[in-house]
């Protein structure tokens, strides 16, 4: 009876093998599992992390409550209250200035900046320009603070910032910056950008914006951002991130 349920050395022997390559194979399989994992940890550790971190608008003069009244602008001005350690100072950054805009949608050859539009209209006149040729627009300029909060530097930093368009109902390129420099870890980079709108053209709130970025790791791998969202509040001057 004994003979019957008998197991031969070779079938022990080849048994003894399954079990010690299986073994040995869930041990590969968890070696490469914690390598992927380490890799994995590797680049959330030491890659570069750039986010946007701040934005805010570029005045293009103090003004104060005299000048806001007296002034003969000629155009309804944007302002924004100057606060220092919470407290009113009395005076204001104007947001926008005045350009001239051909038919082709290019800036007027001079690129000069006025803040009253009687100056503008003078400039026009005494540079014998047609006026037909000419439209007025708005500029309001702003920068991006960049900041990379990863271990290691951000190279070869690409932007690209859309901005949805009231007048066209749609979105459109604000703006494009390609750099063959970089943000080292924990350091920050400004990028400068323009709206150019219409002189009587409100600003929706929020007026919205897109940013892409693009940027390598030192290993030479390319790091490529979702869209983020981010948003302007003209009543008060302000951004938010991330909506």
């Amino acid at each position: 009876m004994s003979d019957c349920f008998s197991i031969s050395p070779i079938t022990i022997a080849v048994i003894a093998s399954l079990i010690a390559a299986s073994v040995a194979l869930s041990h590969l399989i968890w070696f490469i599992f914690f390598q992927y994992k380490d890799a994995e940890r590797w680049k959330i550790l030491n890659n570069p992390n750039v986010i946007i971190d701040e934005i805010y608008v570029v005045a293009w003069k103090k003004i104060n409550n005299d000048e806001i009244d007296k002034g003969n602008w000629g155009y309804d001005i944007r302002t924004s209250a100057i606060i220092e350690h919470k407290i009113y100072t009395g005076e204001y950054r104007l947001l926008e200035s005045l350009l001239l805009w051909d038919e082709e949608n290019n800036k007027e050859q001079s690129n000069q900046r006025f803040l009253i539009l009687s100056q503008l209209e003078n400039y026009v006149k005494q540079k014998k320009l047609n006026s037909k040729d000419y439209s007025v627009k708005k500029d309001m300029s702003f920068k991006i603070k960049l900041k990379n909060i990863g271990f290691t530097t951000a190279l070869n930093l690409d932007i690209e910032i859309e901005f949805y368009n009231p007048t066209a109902n749609g979105w459109e390129i604000l703006n494009t910056q390609k750099s063959n420099t970089g943000i080292p870890q924990h350091s920050d980079r400004f990028i400068s950008s323009n709206i150019f709108t219409p002189i009587k053209l409100t600003l929706p709130d929020p007026t919205k914006f897109l940013a892409k970025l693009k940027y390598e790791t030192v290993k030479g791998e390319i790091i490529k951002s979702d869209k983020i969202p981010f948003n302007y509040h003209p009543k008060y001057d302000s951004w938010t991130i991330g909506e």
